[in-house]
């Protein structure tokens, strides 16, 4: 990714709390939602995981 950082971090913060919310919707009474809600839950923070290099990576372009 190119050019200031803050959009990557922004990127980071969305796939988090993306993450917890379904992590909120895993307190349904329906089994297969749960199951569902978790697995969201997970992705959302694997993609929060993945966008964090991409974000410590950029170049530092306040010189």
């Amino acid at each position: 990714m190119h050019g200031p950082a803050s959009p990557g971090w922004l990127l980071v913060a969305l796939c988090a709390l993306t993450g917890g919310y379904c992590l909120l919707r895993m307190r349904s009474a329906v089994e297969e939602q749960r199951r569902a809600a978790g697995g969201e839950a997970l992705m959302g923070f694997g993609m929060a995981a993945m966008a964090v290099p991409a974000a410590t990576a950029a170049p530092n372009t306040t010189a």
